[in-house]
């Protein structure tokens, strides 16, 4: 299985523009995170999957000066996006870390990638609930990122009657009914 981490990025914030190039000790806050992401074990590429918007361009330079890999994609449409790099790349599971959680835990990478692979899920998250998804936790939601398979998400781009998925795209996978034959695991901060 080709397992990949795909880092959703735009230059465009409202709060903190052109965050993901923000310095931290002279390094870019989007440096730092793929340096960290190097340490899974379970991986075989790291992409930043950013827009084809002109705003991006300044981001695309950084990531060919550092050979990271990127792909372009929907500005609005992060589902899109991630089902079209995932065709670019072969993609067949997905770790989905975002771009401003510099802190995620590689480990928890690997153990996502792990239970995705070996289990019938097709979407893992970190939770402190093994009953119910509590989004408003930032806590474990900034170092366990998600995991999915492509062929799940092809289903919700396939079901879905949005094209703006670009906040709470992830609840897609938890709440929407059109999707409830999907299995998903939490999985639980020790």
């Amino acid at each position: 299985m080709n397992i990949d981490i795909f880092i959703p990025v735009h230059l465009n914030s409202k709060r903190l523009p052109k965050k993901h190039l923000q310095l931290i000790n002279g390094k870019p806050v989007l440096q730092h995170l793929v340096e960290r992401l190097t340490l899974c074990k379970e991986i075989r590429n790291i992409i930043v999957c950013c827009t084809t918007e002109p705003n991006d361009d300044e981001l695309v330079d950084f990531l060919q000066t550092k050979n990271i890999k990127f792909f372009r994609g929907s500005e609005k449409d992060i589902l899109q996006r991630f089902l079209d790099a995932a065709k670019k790349f072969d993609t067949d599971i997905i770790i989905d870390v975002e771009g401003d959680k510099i802190y995620t835990d590689p480990d928890y990478v690997d153990k996502i990638t792990n239970m995705l692979k070996t289990s019938k899920s097709d979407f893992v998250i970190g939770n402190n609930s093994k009953t119910k998804f509590n989004p408003s936790n930032h806590f474990i939601h900034g170092i366990i990122p998600a995991g999915f398979k492509k062929n799940a998400l092809e289903k919700i781009c396939r079901l879905k009657n949005t094209d703006d998925t670009g906040t709470g795209y992830r609840e897609f996978f938890i709440k929407s009914k059109s999707i409830k034959n999907l299995c998903y695991n939490f999985f639980l901060i020790y």
